[in-house]
């Protein structure tokens, strides 16, 4: 069966002939990337041959593709933007009130529907399950720029993202949650 390159990508250095096991700056365990530094030119091919996907599993991509973006076309582009942005405004407007959050990412106005943040001495993993616990789903992690998180010295952030089918309301339950982790941090 034909592979062909896939977005987003899957790690699978099995069909890489190995070589993501012998790179010097891919570290993994198991099939998972523990950490990850590319600071040479072969690495970056590394990670490039990993993701992979069958003929058939790039036609159903193709074909969900074209439903999302036929949808989308129906909302209209502008109104997706405009919703994206009142949501991602509300929520930073609202998480700069609190002293002890750190905001990553531009301004409203330069972001797309996503919120970058960290809660002062709690880990962003940490911060992830206190959320789940009251019912909100984030990311915690590195979110696939290791490399920038080095740079900012930071071990990965809280990613909360908003799209056409958020409201204001579940950003004041997202906001409500984060409150929680405050509160807990602080016990």
């Amino acid at each position: 069966m034909p592979l062909m390159m896939d977005s987003p990508a899957v790690a699978n250095p099995r069909v890489d002939g190995g070589r993501a096991r012998r790179s010097r700056s891919v570290e993994l365990r198991g099939d998972n990337v523990v950490s990850l530094n590319l600071p040479r030119e072969a690495d970056r091919q590394v990670v490039l041959d990993w993701a992979v996907a069958t003929v058939a599993q790039a036609e159903e991509r193709v074909a969900a593709l074209q439903a999302r973006v036929e949808y989308l076309e129906g909302l209209g582009m502008e109104a997706v933007q405009a919703h994206e942005h009142l949501l991602v405004s509300y929520a930073l407007e609202q998480l700069r009130q609190a002293p002890d959050i750190e905001l990553y990412g531009p301004e409203a106005e330069a972001r797309g529907g996503v919120v970058s943040f960290n809660i002062k001495d709690l880990h962003p993993h940490d911060v992830a399950s206190i959320l789940d616990q009251c019912g909100v789903a984030i990311r915690a992690g590195h979110h696939c720029a290791m490399p920038l998180m080095g740079v900012l010295g930071i071990n990965g952030t809280c990613r909360a993202s908003f799209y056409v089918y958020n409201t204001v309301e579940e950003i004041n339950v997202l906001l409500e949650a984060i409150g929680e982790a405050r509160r807990l941090r602080r016990r």
